[in-house]
């Protein structure tokens, strides 16, 4: 047999892996591509007497699936959230504020890390920090 004119007797795979370096993440998120390394990882340990059951496997897959895609909806609620409060009075939590708390018009909002930011009197928030809506 013939693979791109090397024979398959010839061919061994290389042993260094060629993968690119990954990026440092937060410890509780898990992606993909973690999901198949642990399924690859079970697959090469398994023992002959003892074989991984697949379905399992597409259980968990459409578990993580479904958690994937929920995760993504909430990021899109949040955005349009986000684009609403515009031009509308908020009270935002400030622990540098002498109050603990201001109230300013939604100027601008950005996004870091798909996260939305509003920004209040002269400073970025994140929403998470709003307290109160007003018009």
């Amino acid at each position: 047999m013939e693979i791109n004119s090397i024979t398959a007797a010839q061919y061994t795979a290389p042993t260094q892996n060629t993968a690119a370096p990954r990026q440092p993440k937060n410890s509780s998120e898990l992606d993909i591509n973690d999901f198949f390394r642990l399924i690859a990882a079970q697959l090469q340990n398994q023992s002959m007497y003892d074989t991984v059951d697949n379905t399992e496997f597409l259980s968990q897959l459409a578990q993580f699936t479904t958690l994937t895609q929920l995760n993504e909806l909430k990021q899109a609620i949040n955005t349009n959230l986000a684009l609403t409060l515009l031009g509308k009075t908020v009270t935002i939590e400030d622990n540098e504020s002498s109050l603990g708390v201001i109230a300013g018009k939604v100027e601008q909002v950005s996004y870091e890390n798909g996260s939305p930011y509003l920004y209040v009197n002269g400073k970025f928030y994140p929403m998470e920090k709003v307290s109160l809506i007003g018009e």
